[in-house]
């Protein structure tokens, strides 16, 4: 099955994933990664060694997808987390089921594939869109799963977003993705009211420095003590808070 990445460049499903690393939720710098991106000089070497879209010298932000120069299939991603919120639309639970699988490159090349513009989310899921969902370009037909719980939207062939289920269990300091625990619920419950305070309107708050946004702030942080749930993954967040809180409150 050929399926459309951005403007002429195609790409051919296939049977996978097969063995990857699993995916990162970084909240500094809002990414989903999967591949080499904990170590800089081991990215910028696969990089080199790779082919497709790569978010370097450009004036926007970029999605990286890189494809083995050899045989074409994709090797590794490093996918935005937009700050902009979707309209109404379809939620994951309407989704099509999974299909485990990967890409190959039709014709190996350079591209830019320009990154999501909007997303929305819930404990159980972040869902980020290509295209606003509230234009008509339908449900997506194909949730190809490259990844654990990372899954390439596609509709009427056409490359429109991507989901990742649980984002909890994947948030990460960007050292390298941590082992599978038990899913934390506080956790996930926390990190979706975080996502609400970082997503546009609200995020006007945090940026005009209002102090009702900062309580809501250590409210989160104060819901999800080390002492209880996935403690790594709660650190993770704890600490993005600091930063944030330290950033724009002094």
């Amino acid at each position: 099955m050929d399926v459309l990445l951005t403007g002429g460049v195609t790409a051919v499903v296939g049977p996978g994933p097969g063995s990857c690393p699993r995916p990162e939720l970084l909240l500094d710098g809002s990414l989903v990664t999967v591949g080499p991106y904990a170590d800089r000089d081991a990215h910028e070497q696969q990089v080199l060694d790779t082919d497709g879209s790569v978010d370097w010298f450009s004036l926007e932000h970029v999605d990286e997808l890189r494809f083995d120069r050899g045989s074409g299939l994709l090797r590794s991603l490093a996918l935005h987390v937009p700050d902009q919120p979707a309209g109404p639309c379809s939620g994951a639970s309407e989704l099509p089921p999974p299909t485990p699988g990967t890409l190959r490159l039709g014709e190996t090349r350079q591209f830019h594939l320009p990154a999501t513009t909007v997303r929305r989310h819930t404990p159980a899921a972040l869902l980020c869109h290509y295209i606003d969902p509230e234009s008509s370009v339908g449900t997506p037909s194909l949730r190809l799963r490259v990844a654990e719980d990372l899954d390439l939207l596609f509709t009427n062939g056409r490359l429109t977003g991507w989901l990742l289920t649980g984002p909890a269990r994947h948030l990460s300091d960007g050292s390298g993705p941590s082992p599978a625990v038990q899913d934390d619920n506080e956790l996930a419950a926390a990190l979706a009211r975080f996502l609400t305070l970082t997503t546009y309107p609200a995020l006007d708050a945090l940026l005009d420095e209002d102090p009702r946004a900062r309580l809501l702030l250590e409210r989160i942080h104060a819901d999800i003590p080390l002492t209880a749930g996935d403690f790594l993954r709660r650190a993770v967040l704890r600490d993005r808070i600091d930063e944030l809180i330290a950033d724009w409150y002094g």
